[in-house]
């Protein structure tokens, strides 16, 4: 993939500004979604693309107010397509621009637009992924890149984990929690404990600018590993083709876990390493 985006004309629709690393972040994104889409095409019956906080489709650099195409573009001109896209937004007006983009640059993809909170909509999200089966099989890439910490409850993950789902999870702690440190460490805001889903973090807290980094690995810790009470679960149906081993002999996959943590990106330059199902821990 080039490292520079194509700038593209004003089409009039919604177009939000954005930082100028923000280029190099959809750039990854769409690089993890054409691996995905390329390595699993012919070992899974069908794959899914979720986003979470889709957009509306294009940005507006900072500074040089250029017009880039952002993550869900991108992911849908990749050499082998998603069976399936599922966009969500809270914004009904980026959802909105981001369908008349699909519409108006040709994609043949099944696309589904699901306006509103992904956290309130996630038995809707669960019905739009293609039932899995034995004759069947259904892999989804979820990315998860929320604007705030408030805005990705943890109990989300855990339940779209009940399909077989490998996430990409960008936690904002440079931009979002650095900035409101001490408002997120206050006794009585719960903002944190839903991100993680649990309170232990207050025990590893020790006020100090740019201190999340033992969030992050708690987050890591519960999605990824199956100790520690975490909520890892994936349906125990035999791909087609695999042998007879039974499955109380047969682990259950695990979901993916990859998260940028940082404006650089640096850990998803390393995802062409992860196509096993494994996790990056940052």
């Amino acid at each position: 993939m080039s490292p520079r985006l194509p700038r593209l004309e004003d089409d009039g629709l919604l177009t939000p500004e954005v930082s100028p690393y923000a280029e190099q972040k959809y750039r990854l994104i769409a690089h993890m979604a054409a691996m995905v889409g390329t390595s699993m095409k012919s070992k899974w019956g069908q794959r899914v693309y979720l986003d979470l906080y889709c957009g509306p489709g294009r940005a507006r650099l900072r500074r040089s107010n250029e017009i880039i195409p952002a993550s869900p573009i991108l992911a849908l001109g990749i050499p082998d397509p998603f069976d399936r896209y599922i966009f969500c937004d809270v914004d009904v007006d980026r959802v909105d621009a981001l369908k008349s983009r699909v519409v108006a640059a040709g994609y043949q993809a099944d696309c589904r637009y699901l306006p509103g909170d992904s956290n309130v909509l996630v038995e809707e999200i669960l019905r739009e992924l293609p039932p899995f089966s034995r004759e069947q099989s259904v892999l989804t890439l979820c990315v998860a890149d929320p604007y705030r910490m408030e805005d990705l409850r943890f109990e989300t993950l855990a339940k779209l984990s009940e399909r077989y789902v490998d996430f990409l999870v960008l936690i904002p702690s440079y931009m979002d929690a650095n900035r409101n440190e001490l408002r997120y460490s206050e006794e009585a805001n719960k903002i944190v404990d839903a991100f993680l889903g649990n309170q232990s973090w207050r025990g590893l807290w020790a006020p100090g600018f740019s201190n999340w980094g033992p969030i992050r690995r708690l987050h890591c810790r519960a999605v990824y590993c199956p100790d520690g009470g975490a909520w890892v679960s994936a349906p125990r149906f035999e791909r087609p083709g695999a042998d007879s081993a039974s499955a109380e002999e047969r682990p259950a996959l695990s979901p993916r876990l990859l998260l940028e943590t940082s404006p650089r990106c640096e850990v998803l330059a390393g995802c062409a390493k992860v196509l096993d199902r494994s996790a990056v821990f940052v």
